[in-house]
């Protein structure tokens, strides 16, 4: 039987659900190792002695490296999947070796053309905050995450890069702010994991793979954590 913690009042066991995406191809990135990584993550991971079950959502396919389609995409998706614990958006920084969970994201700033040549100024307009934050406790992951991650380079990074990762996560920050009223009291379970270029081999994919499912694991627990 599951410990009591991980069960409910009557008797089943308790589950945590997350959604993932990861984009598609863009510029000299014919294949985008975020996909490559979130689509072949299992749809659960089990139960342990610290987290329940995990079940893992995503989307069909991968997200397109555009503004509109982002725009119009993301807050259905979103509402499509109100009940799950925790948002993971996935999407490679082409020049970095390591593994980096964002902290926050910016309203303005957007000055890189997407695939189809498109620019957009801002996620939103005034007067919505120039910088979300998620208050998911990133320092607390971070650790548990290198805990289960020896050796491998793991970081916190205040800038996710005034592009389609910085932009989604807005997107998606901003979701959640509004839901919450709009006074920046409610949650925001929201993270973007940034994955290194290097290498699209199996390998390195399945080195991605156990990383991400490393974070997961990390946020799980320090979110229970956190809740006593």
């Amino acid at each position: 039987m599951p410990p009591p913690a991980f069960t409910t009042e009557g008797g089943e066991e308790k589950e945590i659900t997350i959604l993932l995406t990861g984009f598609g191809p863009f510029g000299d990135i014919p294949t985008n190792p975020s996909w490559e990584i979130v689509s072949s993550l299992p749809p659960a991971i089990p139960r342990t002695p610290t987290t329940p079950k995990i079940r893992l959502l995503r989307p069909a396919q991968p997200l397109p490296v555009s503004y509109p389609a982002t725009l119009s995409q993301i807050p259905p998706l979103l509402s499509a999947h109100r009940d799950v614990s925790y948002v993971i958006h996935c999407g490679v920084a082409p020049l970095w070796k390591h593994f980096a969970v964002e902290r926050q994201a910016h309203r303005a700033g957007y000055e890189g053309r997407d695939v189809d040549g498109v620019v957009v100024g801002d996620a939103r307009g005034e007067p919505w905050p120039e910088v979300l934050r998620t208050t998911v406790d990133v320092d607390g992951v971070l650790e548990r995450w290198r805990g289960l991650s020896p050796g491998v380079d793991l970081r916190v990074s205040d800038d996710a890069g005034h592009y389609l990762c910085d932009f989604i996560y807005y997107c998606s920050l901003a979701h959640f702010w509004e839901k919450g009223g709009g006074n920046g009291e409610g949650e925001r379970p929201v993270l973007f994991l940034h994955v290194p270029g290097e290498g699209l081999g199996p390998e390195a994919v399945q080195h991605g793979q156990s990383v991400t499912m490393n974070l997961i694991r990390a946020l799980v627990s320090s979110g229970m954590s956190s809740k006593g």
